[in-house]
């Protein structure tokens, strides 16, 4: 916008702007879940960061004016707005269609036209607005433009004054199209998780993983506390949609009503009615779990931290008492703190940190030989038997689940060993259809392994303690690539429902998103059932992604190689929410990354090609300094 038109339309409230503004880069996954439900709230401000009060329309505005207070309205008050549009133009707007770079503004000359019946001739004048990258919310996925796209707006006289009278995209009318600028997005709309369960092909309530929270990303529009914390609770009372479909479920059952939702300083009030009513306490609690979470938890940006600390659930006006251990529970996030994997606070973490296990660099002709690192302690070798093959392991994984002695998986070309580390034990050796690339162990005891461009499972065997001989092929309907395409790196969430890998195409190489879905017993297990994935990290631009470990519940850690010079690879902390990554302090070398609580290791390379110089490095938390352990290679946490 010209003069000062335009400088009217934003005002700075507080002394922090939000960082997905600073950034400029891509702030939204490539794909992603957004429940169209996040994107029709009601009319408010961001509360804090960067403000946008938008305006009516001047008198005498340029046409290009028109268009950039109609979009800087259009993200925060749909009643102004819509003072930017001709009468008889019927504006239904629907999901937000970001515009991810500065825009540009074209007025091409007006053209003169005759409306039917009428013989006086008007004129009409167009404004094209063309954004480099966009990115479009859709149901359950965020799509961005392959190149850049222009939307154009007709505009004629009404009362002397400039309205908009029609949008287009591509020559079709958009007349729902929502076009936010990204300044604006960022400060209309904040970052949240909504809570699920695992559905296991069972009843939440009786299954064994009724104690397991998954985090799915929304964004949702900066409003009154009460109305944004109404319609957390409305999507809550639904299964999820898009990528988590299938995967993850609600405790609430069909028929719940919600009554009510009241927000008193750092408390909110929950009333349920319709099927709530006949739920038992267990049900209770893992709703209630559900609610606190949802409600309380900020987990990407402290400027839009949430104001409410605890939760009251009633039920049909009468409030629930939740009980754990004959204690009765206050409704904090700390309640249920261990109901998120990932994201226990540090006082609730082990004492002692996870012990870290590496490959010792060996000659071919020798077995493999695995270091253990125990807290305080040099290295040790790790007890190992006979019949592991010779050379070192290209991937090692070592289970989670408790067990005495660990149990390890490694992978050499297309075999897979897997074994207790003792030497008494004999191992499990099963031939793979492709050559393995990564290794991950589940919290239930199954073996996940990539190889080429399809996934397999290992289950687990509660006859042998183990894992079943029997390779199970995980079906995923969303990653149909060729036979050229490559998983090199998987790495399952602890949660158990949440899966990220590295996947190389001829066209490069991108970090995805997948949920896992178990149905009932020995039916088929599925990645991205729904057939939707979530790509993250997409604005490192000029790098691949080599090597990916889970950090916490919100946010993965991955090593990029840049694609030119000889710039040494890079570690960024990634949000799973799409927002912007962030660079962590890495050693040189870098080829390889691991992580558990607040450790954090990666191996580096020397010579390439060769196992000389491959070393070892530790920190504990991204600023700490890293301390090197020595000699060694593919060092893993358990998982």
């Amino acid at each position: 916008m010209t003069g000062g038109h335009r400088s009217v339309l934003r005002a700075v409230v507080g002394a922090v702007v939000l960082s997905l503004v600073v950034t400029g880069c891509v702030s939204l996954p490539t794909s992603g879940p957004v429940p169209s439900a996040w994107l029709h709230g009601e009319n408010g401000s961001a509360q804090q960061g960067e403000q946008v009060i938008p305006v009516p329309p001047g008198s005498d505005w340029l046409p290009n004016e028109i268009v950039e207070g109609f979009l800087a309205a259009s993200g925060t008050s749909r009643a102004i707005a819509r003072q930017y549009l001709a009468p008889r133009f019927h504006w239904n707007p629907g999901r937000p269609t970001i515009l991810a770079d500065t825009p540009t503004y074209y007025v091409p000359p007006t053209v003169p036209f005759t409306e039917p019946g009428q013989t006086k001739p008007q004129v009409k004048t167009y404004v094209r607005v063309t954004s480099k990258h966009v990115e479009t919310l859709t149901a359950g996925n965020i799509v961005v433009s392959s190149g850049p796209q222009t939307f154009s707006f007709t505009l004629i006289r009404v009362g002397g004054q400039l309205r908009i009278d029609g949008i287009s995209v591509a020559g079709k009318p958009a007349p729902s199209l929502l076009l936010i600028e990204l300044p604006d997005f960022s400060s209309s709309y904040q970052p949240r998780n909504l809570y699920y369960f695992p559905q296991n092909g069972t009843s939440t309530v009786a299954s064994q993983i009724a104690t397991t929270l998954v985090p799915d990303p929304v964004f949702i529009q900066n409003t009154a506390p009460e109305a944004g914390a109404r319609q957390l609770v409305m999507d809550l009372l639904r299964p999820p949609a898009g990528w988590l479909g299938g995967a993850a479920s609600t405790a609430f059952p069909r028929g719940t009503r919600l009554l009510g939702v009241q927000v008193s300083g750092p408390r909110a009030v929950v009333d349920l009615g319709g099927a709530a009513v006949r739920t038992g306490s267990l049900q209770r609690e893992q709703m209630a779990a559900q609610i606190i979470w949802s409600l309380t938890y900020s987990p990407y940006s402290a400027q839009n931290a949430t104001q409410i600390r605890s939760v009251v659930l009633q039920i049909d006006h009468h409030a629930v008492v939740l009980r754990q251990d004959h204690k009765v529970l206050p409704g904090l996030r700390r309640d249920f703190a261990s109901w998120v994997p990932g994201t226990a606070p540090a006082s609730a973490r082990p004492a002692a940190p996870p012990n870290l296990y590496l490959q010792a660099i060996t000659a071919p002709y020798l077995g493999p030989q695995v270091r253990v690192r125990t807290a305080g302690a040099a290295p040790a070798p790790a007890q190992l038997p006979a019949g592991l093959g010779r050379g070192p392991f290209s991937a090692i994984a070592v289970s989670p689940v408790s067990s005495r002695p660990p149990v390890l998986a490694g992978c050499r070309g297309k075999n897979v060993y897997v074994t207790w580390m003792t030497r008494a034990a004999k191992p499990l050796v099963q031939a793979l259809p492709a050559a393995c690339t990564s290794l991950s162990w589940d919290r239930s005891g199954d073996l996940w392994i990539a190889a080429g461009p399809q996934v397999y499972l290992l289950p687990f065997s509660a006859a042998t303690g183990l894992v079943s001989p029997q390779i199970t092929t995980v079906i995923n309907p969303a990653l149909t690539g060729g036979a050229s395409d490559t998983l090199s790196s998987l790495q399952v969430a602890p949660d158990g429902v949440r899966v990220a890998m590295i996947v190389q195409t001829k066209r490069g190489s991108r970090v995805i998103m997948a949920a896992i879905s178990h149905g009932p017993k020995s039916s088929p297990v599925y990645l991205a059932q729904s057939s939707q994935m979530v790509t993250v990290g997409s604005s490192i631009t000029g790098a691949r992604p080599i090597s990916l470990t889970w950090w916490d519940a919100d946010h993965l850690l991955v090593l990029f190689q840049p694609l030119s010079g000889d710039a040494q690879p890079q570690l960024y902390e990634v949000p799973l929410n799409g927002g912007p990554s962030h660079q962590v302090s890495t050693p040189r070398g870098a080829v390889s990354v691991t992580a558990a609580g607040t450790e954090l290791a990666v191996g580096s390379t020397g010579i390439p090609g060769s196992l000389v110089g491959q070393d070892i490095y530790f920190t504990n938390g991204l600023d700490s300094p890293w301390q090197p352990l020595g000699s060694g290679s593919t060092a893993v946490f358990p998982g």
